[in-house]
C-alpha cells in the first residue's frame, strides 16, 4: 500500500536485558528478605503469635515475588523468545550479531547452573559488546582468548553472589569458550556443554594462573579436543 510505514519493531536485545534484570531483582530480593528474617533469628526472637505472624507475612511476600517472577519469565518466551541452545555455534564461524551473543547467554546460564551458581545476572547486551569489539585470531584457540577477555572485561557476567570464588566468572566463560571449539555433533550441544563445564572447573588453577591472551590460547589448544 503506497505510504504505507512498517510498524515499528523495538530492538529485543534491551527489551530481553530489562525483563531478565526485573526477573534477577525479584529472586535476589526474595532471597535477601528470606535470609535477613530467618537466618538473624528475628522470627525465633519473636513471641509466638508474632513469629506466626511474621512466617505468614513472609510465605506472602515470597508468593508474590514468584508470580512476578513467573510472570516476566513468560513474558520473555511468549513475547520475546529465547536462542536455543542446539543452534549450529561454532566459533570458527564467529558471527557478531544478536543471535550469537544470545546462544553465549543461554551457554553461560547453563553453565553456571552446572556450576551450582544461582541466581546470577548475565548481560545478553554486554556478549553482543564483546563479540562486536573481537576480532579473529590466527585460529579458534586465539579467538576464544580474545573473545574471553573481551567478555571478562565487559562484565557479561554480574551481581554473581558472595557464595561464588572470584574466578567463577572466568571460569563459565572458559567452559563457553571450549564448548564452542568442540567437535560435537548435532545433537550434542548440552552433554558436550555439560563436559566443558566440568573441564572448566577441574582447570580453575590453570585459568587463574593463565595471564594473558596467549596463555589462555594455549590452554584452549590443549583442552579443546577434549570437549
Amino acid at each position: 500500500m503506497p505510504g504505507h510505514q512498517a510498524p515499528f519493531l523495538p530492538d529485543p536485545v534491551p527489551l530481553r536485558e530489562a525483563l531478565r534484570g526485573l526477573r534477577h531483582l525479584l529472586r535476589r530480593g526474595g532471597e535477601t528478605l528470606r535470609d535477613t528474617i530467618t537466618g538473624t533469628g528475628m522470627t525465633e526472637a519473636l513471641p509466638r503469635p508474632a513469629a506466626s505472624l511474621a512466617q505468614s507475612v513472609l510465605r506472602e511476600a515470597e508468593g508474590i515475588a514468584r508470580q512476578m517472577d513467573e510472570a516476566a519469565s513468560d513474558l520473555a518466551k511468549t513475547v520475546l523468545g529465547g536462542a536455543d541452545l542446539s543452534a549450529d555455534a561454532r566459533l570458527s564461524d564467529l558471527d557478531t550479531g544478536p543471535a550469537f551473543a544470545a546462544v553465549i547467554y543461554l551457554a553461560l546460564a547453563r553453565v553456571l547452573d552446572r556450576l551450582g551458581i544461582r541466581p546470577a545476572f548475565i548481560s545478553e547486551s554486554a556478549a553482543l559488546r564483546a563479540l562486536s569489539a573481537t576480532s579473529p585470531g590466527a585460529d579458534d584457540a586465539g579467538t576464544a582468548a580474545r573473545l574471553t577477555r573481551a567478555l571478562l572485561d565487559s562484565r557479561v557476567i554480574r551481581d554473581i553472589g558472595p557464595e561464588a570464588g572470584a574466578e567463577t566468572g572466568a571460569i563459565a566463560v572458559f567452559a563457553v569458550m571450549l564448548w564452542l571449539q568442540s567437535g560435537r555433533g548435532d545433537g550434542d550441544d548440552t552433554d558436550a556443554l555439560a563436559a566443558a563445564a566440568d573441564l572448566a572447573r577441574a582447570l580453575a588453577p590453570e585459568i587463574a594462573a593463565a595471564g594473558d591472551e596467549a596463555a589462555l590460547a594455549q590452554l584452549y589448544r590443549s583442552w579443546a579436543p577434549h570437549v
